[in-house]
């Protein structure tokens, strides 16, 4: 059940903050900024292109009870969906007055800044690879660090100040002592693990020790009211009471719909984000089940373990899913961004459903009326639906099998393809085409399959 309060309360920092009654529709950087005053967390492109506004959200895992460090784009972020999380600014990371984290410092020495707008979201970038990996790659690196874009300095020296946090810098090679298997207690002084005596606490113990943070919540905010169930059932309920309220994810296709007033009729978003049952990921009959809350970070995670339970002709499509994951937005749009939110958005030039129609994938979608399956191409849900999960079937063992994704957009990992293309082939043997879908996202309103040169391709 509920728990009626208007009262928001996550920390900032390692400090409380309590708000009552917060609008449903506000970003975490707008309070950021003009309720908190902590002007570091800059705002740039406002749809999460450019990486100004990156911070870092902490946060207990359900299932496992670990603690979890990740990045956002603030400026998408939804205010409400930090009850119960621990937020860290630029200004926890290190400031003149309290001391400049190695981070800091590194970028001052090397000229690594100029006007420094962007300086603050590169700074939360690296200090967030470094809590969650100590001693980094130059690719771990560059991969962090590519969902920010600097506009005046140029990224040689950014990414020349990030080097000594890197395992390669060491002259010793493989016998640098940042390679031995030790923990973080073991390590020696003179190696930097990414926290200092300036830092603020992480993750604070309140969020660790009270049950009232996993809670069902609502929040009656002055324009926009905000639900967040945590069981399926709820969200159900609320969706059939409030059909045309939108099912808000990672918030980062919806963020601009409620900005141009798509959803003003409704004035209530339903969360499901802290649905355990919008997680589970099942090897099920025939392929796999991915719940509609997962990430694409999340799904990069899952094919890695997934690669170990299923057999090897059945996961010759594990290449392609990768590929497009990787190439799927920055870390901050991954962390966040679901699949259920990308296949709603139905963007033409959408990767996931590109690739997913290709694959001939099918979602869930689930009532207070019950459940039915069907395909994406041409998705349409009813009212009172929400998608529950997205089910990729295997690939055929006993054929030749390939698989493939492709993408063209304005940088490398860009979510918003110009054009992209989805493949899957089956051989009845080595010659003969028994089956090809393929795909291709940003020529037309829609993801369109090329059905002419698929038909014809049979058989030959």
């Amino acid at each position: 059940m509920y728990t009626r309060s208007g009262d928001l309360i996550f920390f900032v920092n390692g400090n409380k903050v309590v708000e009552p009654s917060p609008d449903g529709e506000a970003t975490l950087l707008q309070y950021l900024r003009r309720k908190l005053l902590l002007p570091g967390t800059k705002e740039g492109c406002g749809h999460g292109g450019c990486g100004s506004c990156t911070v870092m959200v902490s946060k207990l895992h359900r299932n496992s009870s670990k603690i979890i460090h990740y990045t956002v784009n603030a400026c998408l972020f939804p205010l409400c969906a930090a009850h119960g999380l621990a937020i860290t600014t630029v200004e926890g990371v290190g400031k003149p007055n309290t001391g400049l984290h190695d981070i800091q410092k590194r970028l001052i020495e090397s000229h690594a800044l100029q006007c420094g707008f962007c300086t603050p979201g590169f700074v939360m970038s690296a200090f967030a690879l470094l809590r969650n990996n100590p001693y980094p790659s130059r690719d771990d690196v560059e991969r962090a660090l590519e969902g920010n874009l600097c506009r005046c300095t140029g990224y040689r020296p950014i990414l020349q100040a990030m080097e000594p946090f890197t395992k390669e810098c060491c002259p010793m090679g493989e016998q640098c002592c940042k390679n031995q298997q030790q923990s973080d207690s073991q390590a020696p002084e003179d190696v930097n693990v990414g926290c200092q005596p300036t830092q603020v606490p992480i993750f604070p113990p309140e969020l660790q020790t009270s049950s009232e943070y996993r809670k069902s919540v609502c929040f009656e905010g002055p324009s926009w009211s905000w639900a967040s169930p945590t069981d399926l059932s709820e969200l159900l309920t609320l969706k059939s009471k409030y059909p045309h309220a939108p099912v808000i994810m990672g918030n980062t296709t919806a963020a601009l719909s409620i900005k141009l007033g798509k959803f003003n009729s409704s004035k209530i978003l339903l969360y499901g984000g802290n649905i355990p049952a919008l997680k589970e990921v099942c090897v099920v009959e025939g392929g796999v089940s991915f719940g509609a809350a997962v990430t694409l970070s999340e799904l990069s995670q899952h094919l890695t373990q997934l690669k170990g339970e299923i057999k090897e002709g059945n996961k010759k499509h594990f290449p392609a899913l990768e590929e497009m994951v990787g190439r799927y937005g920055a870390d901050q749009i991954r962390n966040v961004a679901t699949l259920s939110g990308s296949i709603l958005s139905g963007r033409s030039n959408s990767d996931i459903i590109t690739l997913f129609t290709a694959l001939d994938a099918s979602v869930c979608l689930a009532s207070v009326n019950g459940e039915r399956n069907v395909g994406i191409e041409g998705l349409s849900l009813q009212e009172m639906e929400v998608i529950k999960s997205v089910f990729i079937p295997n690939s055929d063992q006993d054929k030749f099998t390939q698989s493939m994704f492709f993408k063209q957009a304005q940088r490398r990992t860009f979510s918003l393809a110009i054009i992209n293309c989805g493949m899957h082939v089956i051989l009845s043997d080595t010659r003969t085409v028994e089956k090809l879908r393929i795909c291709f996202g940003g020529i037309a309103d829609k993801a369109v399959l090329a059905r002419k040169t698929m038909d014809l391709a049979v058989g030959t």
